[in-house]
């Protein structure tokens, strides 16, 4: 089953991206495995507390929150605006 997919593109001045989303097979198993208590308590609380804190932010809103939280990790990048 293929439960996760995977999309490359370059960007424009040559770097690769790729961007990484659950199918509905991984959705669906994601969701049998918690009904099921097939995961731990704590590896479901820290999806759900994931999800909810990042999962609605577009890849840029997510770079831009990363940078403002960890400007350590922003020191050597260059993010370019489309």
């Amino acid at each position: 089953m293929d439960f996760v997919h995977e999309e490359s593109e370059t960007t424009p001045s040559g770097n690769v991206v790729v961007q990484y989303q659950l199918t509905p097979s991984g959705k669906s198993f994601i969701a049998f495995a918690c009904e099921k208590g097939g995961l731990p308590s704590k590896i479901r609380e820290s999806i759900e507390k994931i999800h909810k804190e990042y999962g609605i932010l577009s890849l840029i809103e997510l770079i831009n929150r990363v940078y403002e939280e960890f400007p350590e990790r922003a020191e050597r990048s260059v993010l370019v605006s489309p």
